[in-house]
């Protein structure tokens, strides 16, 4: 069998001794039960195994002895002696030692003791075993020349001692003199056996000593009852010699199997062919002389052309399927739609490829049996490949039909293949008030195929009927609109509205709509989430919170980068620093165009929402559900600090496994960094409410909670208490911003790496402007639940703030970052500009700016309609490339934003530290004469950007190479080192010089390290 390949690498096999293999045959049904070979039968002959001795030595002394009878050999009437070489002729280096044969084979040398009686040719072992007695360590004598061992006729056996003991059984139970030893090699054997008079073990059919004409010596029929019980007296029994092909050779070639099947030879007829081949005739002329000279008999081996095996059927000459031997004239291969049945003649068994019965279909070819339809399919007709799935409109409950049943005349199915009664649900424009009973939707209400008042009350299942734009219903009453008066678009439907990604499942106490509202609760069902969700999540999950674990060892240099990657934080914005940017514009209640809002919505996974990933299907009401999102984060961080604390409690031999003190506490801020955003939107939820048209409250998120409840006072509790969680880790890194400077070159750095590490040293605080910009992001739907043009232009002042700091300070140590960041803040504001324009008029009659900002932008709504789908794939392709940048990040070890940065992360080529250099080193050089005065006069002429640049970079190399100056101390406090670490090196008398005109412009200020270019 060939490693990969599942058949074997030989197809057939011809005198086969597959009975002296039948141990390895019942592994191989074990091992490879797939690869069995196929037994087609004997060859018409069984192999010998005996006793032999060469042809010449027979006719020596035939006149006087019988040796190939096994009374011949008995010493009392004959002297069989003379005519064999003496065991002295053979070297005792071509033989085994007898502890090295079976000799030394325990059971089989205590049955000959016990059978024979000749405990002499035996010996007990010193651990209770027998073993042979040999003489001169190699040869075993038998009785009747153990006295003296000239008198010993030689016997070769091979192997381990082929037939070595039912040979010393015949010796000594019919008086044979001889000396039995075993050849240490093939070679050994077949050259003492060529060229000395002996006898030794063989079988027939065999060719190797062929010219000899080995005969066999004949002993008393074999006794099957004796060999069993270990006597071994009478002669061996013939093996089965047969033909076999491997196990899927009858499908590939079934002629050629049927003609293997028939060949047969006789064992005599067998051995003149190769005696003749021996002789010096070509196997090729061998084998021509006896198909010339055996056409009858051959001609009987051929296959009848009409046998068909499995898989097959009788065919006619034009390949078409017949059912009777008469008309067909070979077999081909069953068809789909049908099956190969056996079937019986006069000639013997073939097969008939059988059309499958109604109700039953096969699709594959070469089939046995027919499948019957699954229930919601059928067939009508006979030879089908394929069932008929039941059309819209009807069922079938039963497998094995030849038809649907119809639904009722106010009923139809979903979709096709429905299997059930209760499938037949009510047509559109019905509605099932009770069960069994449809009836008129009514004025107000859509009813799509399957609308129930059950869906209508809770909105579940993908087709749920929905209140129409300005009406509204009771619960008690559902099925009785009322035209609701003109309301706010801030009052929301708690019913049947559409909402990204899932379906609304919440219910109020009044269902109503409102022109350009969405639900205030989603709750998603499970079959209709996408396994997307979950992947998306888990990704989301993983890729930020690798084990703070600690490798050792020169080998696992790269690996130790990678765990040091993670437990820094990617150098590059995560996905959660854009798409809670993204997640907090689809919050905004907006009648967004689908597609633009389907994209939208996709964003809020990212915000870890925690029902949208589909843990409303089994974690019970809003109540327990919402509880389950505040617990997550405190399970997480309670999780981490415990894997810590037992890791640490390890033995020494695998402290390698012990999480460090400080990378775990960069681990977890990193966590606490990335779920941020969704910590706080979780602990506002109870604190976003919006008005029903009746005049009550419920919660935004779950409109099944009434605001001022006790289920509300309860989710409010809990939302203080995540939102302390969020305000303790935001003034934790305050206070870590504040220390950074001071802790610079510290083990305790790198606790806090998390925070600083993406940025550029001068701004390693700026991880503090986009921490503080997703609570800001959430409170606009906190402090005006009900006007989403309050929200959009809260949204908007929040990211013009921010991609004014960005511009501004371009806190990315990457010039690409600063590029992509700033990209995407720009194609969200002009979608939160969209947005505003759709909202049309403010009907809670807002300031006056909104309302003149929401119609210009409304007459510019049919211009920018194509821009806002053109802005959402740009959109999607800046997202996939900072995910394409990030997963580099993993590979490419410098993606730190340095000077040997690859040229796409830094927008160029800067020039290399060798060349800037050289530079610096002949410019210092070529100024060494030049007067201070002309210095001052040339710095006074450059304009304020150029001598803030040229201040900023030699006060920052002067920092880094450890120059001190008052000037350099004063931006130490106002930046960490990019080397990690300051030099500590004593003032020397030019930095002393210097510290005068230092004082100046630290005073005064004007200079700021924020230019786009720092060294």
């Amino acid at each position: 069998q060939q490693c990969g390949i599942n058949e074997t690498r030989l197809h057939v096999c011809v005198d086969c001794w597959s009975a002296t293999y039948a141990s390895v045959v019942e592994d191989m049904k074990e091992t490879f039960p797939h690869l069995i070979p196929v037994d087609l039968g004997s060859m018409g002959y069984e192999g010998e195994e005996s006793m032999y001795l060469n042809k010449d030595v027979l006719q020596q002394a035939l006149d006087a002895e019988a040796l190939d009878f096994y009374r011949g050999y008995n010493l009392t009437h004959h002297n069989p002696k003379q005519y064999f070489d003496s065991i002295d002729t053979i070297s005792l280096a071509d033989l085994f030692l007898c502890e090295e044969t079976d000799f030394y084979k325990p059971e089989a040398m205590a049955a000959y003791a016990t059978w024979t009686g000749d405990a002499a040719g035996v010996q007990v072992l010193a651990n209770g075993n027998y073993a042979a007695k040999c003489h001169a360590g190699k040869w075993w004598i038998s009785p009747q020349c153990r006295s003296d061992t000239s008198t010993c006729i030689p016997v070769i056996t091979a192997g381990s001692g082929w037939k070595l003991q039912a040979m010393m059984f015949w010796s000594t139970t019919y008086g044979f003199p001889a000396a039995i030893a075993v050849a240490n090699s093939w070679g050994n054997y077949v050259s003492i056996v060529s060229t000395t008079r002996s006898l030794y073990y063989w079988w027939v059919p065999d060719a190797t000593f062929i010219t000899q004409q080995p005969q066999s010596i004949t002993f008393p029929p074999y006794s099957a009852t004796e060999w069993a019980l270990g006597n071994m007296r009478t002669a061996a029994t013939g093996t089965y010699i047969s033909k076999a092909v491997s196990s899927n050779f009858a499908n590939q070639a079934p002629k050629v199997s049927s003609f293997i099947a028939g060949v047969n030879f006789e064992l005599a007829e067998l051995m003149d062919l190769l005696l003749t081949i021996a002789a010096g005739t070509l196997r090729y002329d061998v084998a021509c002389r006896w198909v010339r000279d055996n056409k009858q008999r051959w001609q009987e081996w051929l296959p009848i052309e009409t046998n068909c095996i499995t898989g097959f059927g009788l065919a006619d000459a034009a390949g078409n399927f017949v059912m009777d031997r008469a008309n067909a004239t070979s077999c081909e291969v069953c068809a789909p739609g049908k099956f190969s049945q056996e079937y019986l003649d006069i000639t013997g068994a073939t097969r008939l490829c059988v059309p499958c019965a109604p109700g039953t279909s096969q699709e594959k070819s070469a089939a046995t049996s027919c499948t019957p339809c699954q229930p919601g399919s059928y067939t009508d007709t006979d030879g089908r490949a394929t069932c008929n799935v039941c059309q819209q409109g009807s069922y079938q409950t039963s497998e094995g039909q030849t038809g649907c049943t119809s639904c009722d005349e106010v009923r139809t199915t979903r979709l096709l293949a429905a299997s059930r009664r209760e499938d037949c649900v009510c047509k559109q424009g019905l509605i099932e008030a009770s069960l069994g009973v449809c009836v008129s939707c009514g004025e107000g209400l859509y009813c799509p195929v399957g609308s129930t008042v059950e869906r209508l009350r809770n909105g579940s299942s993908e087709a749920r009927p929905e209140v129409l734009p300005m009406y509204f219903s009771s619960m008690e009453v559902p099925l009785e609109s009322t035209a609701a008066s003109r309301t706010a678009p801030g009052e929301h439907q708690a019913v049947a509205t559409e909402a990204a990604w899932g379906e609304p499942a919440a219910s109020a106490p009044t269902i109503s709509t409102a022109r350009g509202t969405s639900a205030p609760s989603v709750v998603y069902d499970a079959s209709s989430l996408g396994s997307r969700h979950w992947y998306i999540g888990l990704w989301h999950f993983q890729l930020l919170l690798p084990p703070p674990i600690k490798l050792h060892g020169q080998s696992q240099c790269a690996d130790m980068y990678h765990v040091q990657l993670w437990h820094d934080g990617l150098p590059f914005p995560e996905p959660g620093r854009d798409t809670d940017r993204v997640g907090a514009v689809a919050n905004v209640s907006v009648p967004w165009p689908t597609g633009l809002k389907d994209f939208l919505g996709f964003f809020q996974i990212f915000l870890l929402d925690l029902d949208s990933l589909g843990f409303s299907c089994i974690a019970g009401g809003p109540v327990q559900r919402f509880a389950g999102n505040c617990a997550f984060f405190f399970v997480v961080l309670s999780g981490l600090v415990g894997t810590a604390f037992l890791t640490n409690l390890l033995p020494r031999r695998l402290s390698w496994l012990a999480w460090q003190k400080y990378k775990t506490m960069s681990t977890i801020g990193q966590f606490c960094q990335v779920s941020f955003t969704t910590m706080t939107n979780i602990g506002l939820v109870p604190f976003m409410c919006y008005r029903h048209p009746a005049g009550s409250e419920s919660v935004l998120k779950y409109s099944d909670v009434f605001c001022n409840s006790a289920e509300h006072t309860l989710m409010q509790l809990l939302g203080i208490a995540v939102l302390a969680l969020s305000g303790a880790f935001l003034a934790s890194c305050f206070f870590f911003a504040w220390k950074a400077p001071s802790w610079s070159g510290k083990a305790i750095q790198g606790g806090v790496r998390f925070l600083i590490f993406r940025f550029r040293p001068n701004v390693w605080w700026f991880g503090l402007v986009l921490l503080t910009r997703g609570p800001l992001l959430s409170m606009p739907a906190v402090a005006a639940p009900n006007m989403p043009a309050v929200q959009f232009v809260c949204l908007l002042g929040i990211l013009l703030l921010s991609l004014q700091l960005q511009v501004w300070y371009l806190p990315w140590k990457a010039p690409i970052l600063n590029l992509v960041d700033g990209v995407t803040n720009l194609l969200l504001v002009m979608l939160l500009a969209i947005g505003l324009g759709r909202l049309g008029p403010d009907p809670e009659d807002g300031p006056g700016v909104l309302d003149s900002l929401a119609a210009a932008i409304s007459a510019m709504m049919m211009s920018v309609l194509g821009l806002m789908h053109i802005s959402a794939m740009m959109m999607m392709s800046v997202l996939g490339l900072m995910l394409v940048l990030a997963v580099a990040a993993l590979f490419y070890k410098k993606a730190l934003g340095g000077n040997d940065e690859q040229w796409i992360m830094n927008l160029g080529k800067p020039p290399s530290s060798k060349d800037f250099c050289d530079t610096l080193s002949n410019f210092l050089r070529s100024q060494q004469d030049m007067q201070e005065k002309e210095v001052q006069r040339v710095v006074e002429a450059l304009c304020l950007y150029d001598y803030c640049d040229v201040n900023a970079s030699i006060v920052l190399l002067s920092t880094e190479l450890g120059f001190r100056s008052k000037l350099t101390d004063a931006l130490a406090s106002s930046r960490i080192t990019s080397a990690g670490s300051f030099a500590s090196v004593p003032a020397g008398s030019k930095t002393k010089q210097l510290d005068a005109r230092v004082d100046n412009v630290a005073e005064k200020g004007v200079c700021h390290e924020n230019s786009a270019f720092s060294f």
